[in-house]
């Protein structure tokens, strides 16, 4: 189908439109690693599985009109050759897909790259400390070192070096991103996300907007999944835009296709990994470069600035290094959260870099991770003294449950290892727990449950804290204007079972020392002289004749932050 010559312009004119630069003819391409025919033919049923019909390109070339020139008999060598050039620029091949981003990467640092931001210091909330200040869109630079990495190297029996491009990827959660936001009256904002940072959306929002914290409530709800990639305000901002607007309550939902292309997903990277290890299999030194592609913007960063740096050791036993993780700015996707941010991306880099340096040294991967483990008091390769280290039981654990030693029960199977050490973190969270009147207890959280089971694992806590069954102990998730000030970090960093466990426990010790106290007074005797058993309230003497429990007798619930 030819393009059009003439557009009709607004004011009812037309214009002339340039003519279109004859098509490249490509080379018969071998890089296809198939023939031409049989591409064609899989393209042309992936359209007819995805439509059921021919699909038109935005510049107007039908694909299945060129899908049918290269098939048909009667299309001379010429036509044929131009369509087939058509097809290959909407379908490239996996290795210029595969490439073709990280390429960008490494070319928007070199000098002369045109430069995508032109002061990014000035902007709200950089960290200036790690700005980059002397490379071209670099959004900030970390680094980390020990010992004398050149020494370490010159003592070196053996120095490998490997490079690993890895493509930017979804958090994969199951429900997309979604927001609803109702303005009331007096312009006070009602909000509800899936987010599992309320607090934190509710600061984005209120900065964004213009509307004092206190003037809005955010409302969390199930976030059917996050890894990451939920804990900001989203599209919280235009939701309210739209709502002051329409003067209605607006909701966003994303579908999978605009959720893949406008949220934050895991970084694109290039991790460059060099090795100096002696012949007998200990690591002297380990240099690691990781370059990720920040994407257009840089707002949607860990708090620390950069990633993906003191993560990328391992727990191994090495004297010297250096380490330095680079964001840099490209034109794409902005990156954001995914699991432990860059940590993933740079331990695929240093465990296959792993594999690789036992297989030319003629070792076993296994073996040669045991000889190099950090042990009892010893430092990692930043530095860091580790006590009560199992990195080897733990190994060798998992290698003789896997059979690693034992042969493989047929052809095409594979087997792998890899090690990996990270800490539980840790924050400040608000947990409230009452003592309802009918005898249960209730559990009031903010941050809600992000997927990972949190609210059965509160309720399980509070029901052995307090010794009464676990169908005794229910749970509800409130909003931000129920908690008395902005404590609750959310959840993330594998910290929801460490911070949130640790503060219902708390409440639970807090609670049940206010409910003894009752109790002292109902039974007519001292605080210490109170015996507390599976929710009920004694004295030494009377433990027979327990009076129901405590909460009953009481006229008002108590609480306990």
């Amino acid at each position: 189908m030819p393009l059009p010559s003439k557009v009709v312009l607004a004011d009812g004119k037309t214009a002339e439109l340039p003519s279109s630069p004859p098509p490249r003819i490509p080379k018969r391409d071998p890089e296809w690693k198939r023939p031409p025919r049989r591409r064609v033919l899989a393209i042309r049923d992936r359209l007819r599985e995805l439509y059921g019909r021919p699909v038109n390109e935005p510049h107007g070339h039908p694909i299945a009109e060129l899908v049918r020139t290269v098939l048909s008999q009667n299309t001379n060598d010429r036509n044929r050759d131009v369509a087939y050039g058509r097809l290959r620029e909407r379908f490239p091949t996996w290795e210029e897909v595969r490439d073709a981003p990280t390429e960008e990467v490494e070319a928007a640092i070199k000098p002369g790259a045109p430069i995508l931001h032109e002061n990014p210091g000035a902007y709200d909330g950089v960290n200036k400390d790690i700005l980059g200040k002397d490379v071209s869109n670099v959004v900030n630079h970390l680094s980390w070192s020990k010992g004398d990495i050149e020494k370490g190297f010159r003592e070196a029996d053996v120095v490998l070096e490997h490079t690993f491009r890895l493509p930017l990827r979804s958090q994969g959660y199951i429900e997309p991103q979604s927001v609803m936001l109702a303005i009331e009256k007096d312009g006070a904002v009602q909000a509800w996300a899936s987010t599992k940072t309320p607090f934190a959306a509710r600061n984005e929002l209120s900065k964004a907007i213009g509307v004092p914290p206190d003037r809005i409530r955010i409302n969390p709800v199930n976030v059917g999944g996050d890894f990451g990639g939920k804990g900001g305000s989203g599209d919280l901002p235009i939701a309210y835009f739209l709502a002051l607007r329409a003067r209605r309550p607006v909701r966003i939902t994303l579908n999978y296709g605009e959720d893949l292309t406008t949220t934050n997903p895991d970084h694109l990277s290039v991790i460059t990994v060099r090795t100096g290890v002696k012949r007998d299999g200990r690591m002297v030194a380990r240099h690691v470069r990781a370059v990720h592609a920040s994407g257009a913007y840089g707002g949607l960063k860990p708090g620390g600035g950069s990633i993906g740096g003191a993560g990328t050791v391992g727990p191994y036993r090495i004297e010297n290094t250096f380490l330095e993780a680079i964001q840099v700015y490209t034109n794409i996707v902005p990156g954001g959260f995914w699991r432990a941010p860059g940590a993933i991306q740079a331990m695929f880099a240093v465990e296959s870099h792993i594999d690789l340096v036992a297989r030319e040294l003629g070792m076993d991967p296994g073996e040669f991770r045991l000889r190099n483990l950090v042990g009892e008091g010893e430092e990692n390769a930043l530095g860091r003294k580790w006590n009560e280290v199992k990195s080897q039981e733990t190994l060798q654990a998992a290698l003789d449950a896997a059979g690693w030693n034992k042969p493989k029960p047929g052809p095409n199977y594979g087997r792998g290892v890899a090690m990996y050490e990270r800490g539980t973190g840790a924050g400040k969270v608000w947990v409230n727990l009452t003592a309802e009147r009918a005898g249960t207890l209730e559990v009031l959280m903010v941050s809600g449950d992000q997927g990972t089971g949190l609210k059965t694992v509160l309720c399980q806590a509070v029901a052995e804290a307090m010794e009464v069954p676990v169908e005794g102990v229910k749970i509800r998730v409130g909003n931000t204007s129920e908690a008395p000030a902005s404590v609750d970090i959310g959840f993330g960093g594998s910290r929801s079972t460490n911070i949130g466990g640790h503060a219902a426990l708390q409440a639970c010790a807090e609670l049940r020392a206010k409910l003894i106290a009752q109790a002292a007074r109902i039974l007519g005797c001292e605080q210490t002289n109170v015996v507390y058993s599976a929710g009920r309230f004694a004295t030494p003497d009377n433990r027979r004749r327990s009076p129901p429990p405590l909460p009953q007798r009481l006229r008002d619930p108590l609480s306990q932050d």
